[in-house]
């Protein structure tokens, strides 16, 4: 059980970016729950699936920004009403008034890209599985540095950072005949150039 109480949900906004997904997979992943995915548009499919669940499970319901009445969502929270069910709204924008009238939601929470403590973390949490350079020799990799030369990425940034570091250093070792390789900061390098230059 979550510890919750349904069918209430929490309603996240925010630009494109600030890790309103991941945020809500990290609760699904932290109580071992189900996470199931639906656009606003499909709060119908997405009740159906909610009563066929056997466990508990996070629902995430994108686009509520296209959302001006609760009437489309009421038949989720109705499906959830029995269920150890957390619902998260997601938004891009400051969530319309009557979303939050309808007792549905009982929170909306606005996210920020993250600041330079955040972006430590976050990438921590990114490379915990990653072998990464600890020596000179090979290019020491220092995150708390690329945490200060990433300030304005959001989190979704940040992750393909990371899988393009890694992607770079696999290539690479491939290209030298290795099979055995650490991801160097000369690998961050490039990944951070190809980040921020998609982004310009």
């Amino acid at each position: 059980h979550l510890g919750i109480e349904p069918p209430k949900g929490i309603l996240l906004f925010g630009p494109p970016g600030t890790g309103k997904t991941l945020l809500a997979k990290a609760v699904a992943g932290e109580f071992g729950a189900y996470f199931l995915e639906f656009r606003a548009e499909e709060a119908e499919r997405a009740a159906r699936a909610v009563e066929a669940l056997d466990g508990p499970a996070v629902v995430l319901v994108h686009g509520l920004e296209r959302l001006r009445e609760p009437r489309p969502l009421e038949e989720l929270f109705r499906a959830a009403a029995d269920k150890p069910v957390i619902i998260v709204g997601e938004s891009r924008e400051e969530p319309d008034p009557g979303l939050l009238r309808a007792d549905l939601f009982i929170a909306a929470v606005r996210l920020h890209k993250p600041d330079l403590k955040a972006r430590l973390e976050i990438l921590r949490a990114l490379t915990r599985h990653l072998r990464l350079c600890v020596e000179e020799a090979c290019g020491k990799v220092e995150l708390d540095k690329i945490a200060e030369r990433t300030e304005g990425l959001s989190g979704s940034d940040l992750a393909r950072l990371v899988s393009l570091a890694a992607l770079f250093a696999a290539r690479r070792a491939v290209e030298g005949g290795r099979e055995d390789y650490a991801v160097s900061a000369a690998d961050f390098d490039k990944a951070l150039e190809a980040v921020r230059g998609v982004r310009a």
